[in-house]
This record gives C-alpha cells, structure tokens and sequence, in this order.
C-alpha cells in the first residue's frame, strides 16, 4: 500500500516466528510464539530447563526463563501464564502477579533485556575512486546488523568486517579496503575478539560508536 513503511528486518523476524511457531506442537514453541504476538513487543528469546538439577547458566530446575524487549508487564506476563505447563516455574526478575477469575494469584516472571554497549574501530586504506561517504555508509549498514542481532546473540569480528567491506560500490573495483576492526565493550579497551552476550544482554551501538580512521 502506498505510504506503509517498509517492514524492518525485526518485525519481519518476529512475524514469521509467530506464524511457523503458534501451530506448533510443543508448548514451549507456542509460549515463545504467543510472546511474539503481544502489542509492541520487539524481540524475546525462551529458554527451557526440564530437568530436576539448576542449568549451567542458572536456570532453576523445571523452568521456564523468557527474557522479552517491548510490551507491557502485564501483557507479557498473561501470555506467559496462558502457555506454560501447570507447575512450571516462571524465571526472572521483573514479577506480575496475575489473578485466574477464581481469585488464585500466581506470580509470573521474566527478564527485560540488558544492553550491552559496543564500541568499533574500522580501519580502511582509501583506494582510486574513494569517496568520504563510505565512512558514514560504513557506520550505517554495522549499525543496522547489530541493531538486528536478537538477545544473547554475539557480535562476530568477521561479520564487521565482511559488512564494511560490502559498503564498496562495486567489490570488484574497490574504492577502499577494511585493513583491521577491533572491537571494545568500554571504549577505551579494544581487541580482535568477539563479544558475547549473556543469556539476557542485546548487543546495542550508535553510529557515534563507530570510529572509521582512514589511511
């Protein structure tokens, strides 16, 4: 239709989770499905531990642990209550309490996501046909993959690279070329590893975090 943006790489993600995961069979998928579905929530991420022992990352036994971004509490929290087996522990820090029409009170938990700050240093040597623009291309198109990364997912050195690399016009007639991309959590400490997220970070970063010094 004219004048409807076009869907974001996100809302497409979380769409197309919801139409493959609600006919599902297991109640787990359908529980993720049904978070998806709820009124301005973005992104969220389940994670199951059945069984009788604490999870190595934490999660108490016979548990559920929803971290979701978006939404009201209560809107999370009732779609979590509404999927989740009888007797499964909810996980997490932020708590609803939720009242069935018979008047039982059962608390819901989950998490909301932290965000973990990203830091870049792109460095690229200027070829014949460079233009300054591609520093700001640059920032744009790392800005965008991270910003599409779901919760706990990892920012990879190599993607970087391969993403900066792809801002030349013609691959086969570069105007520049990525030289090193060293990545920092603080700003102040960078190395050539990949950052990891916990189970409820979402790696976060503006254009203004991404220094692209050109030689």
């Amino acid at each position: 239709n004219a004048g409807t943006n076009v869907e974001i790489d996100a809302n497409l993600r979380g769409r197309f989770a919801v139409s493959v995961m609600s006919p599902s069979s297991t109640v787990f998928e359908a529980l993720q499905a049904s978070i998806l579905d709820v009124d301005a929530v973005t992104r969220s991420k389940c994670f199951e531990n059945d069984t009788s022992t604490t999870s190595s990352q934490g999660f108490p036994p016979h548990s559920v642990t929803c971290v979701v971004e978006g939404g009201t509490d209560n809107d999370v929290a009732t779609a979590i209550y509404y999927e989740k087996t009888p007797g499964c522990y909810t996980n997490g820090t932020t708590s609803v309490e939720l009242t069935s029409e018979a008047g039982n009170v059962t608390t819901i938990r989950f998490y909301r996501p932290t965000y973990k700050t990203i830091y870049l240093k792109v460095f690229i040597t200027s070829l014949n046909g460079y233009n300054s623009s591609s520093v700001t291309d640059i920032q744009n198109a790392i800005v965008s993959y991270i910003s599409n990364l779901d919760i706990s997912e990892s920012v990879y050195r190599g993607v970087i690279i391969s993403t900066a690399v792809s801002q030349n016009v013609n691959l086969s007639s570069p105007t520049f070329t990525v030289t090193d991309v060293q990545l920092s959590t603080d700003g102040t400490n960078y190395s050539t590893a990949d950052i990891s997220c916990l189970f409820n970070e979402v790696a976060s970063i503006t254009a203004s975090n991404i220094q692209v010094v050109v030689s």
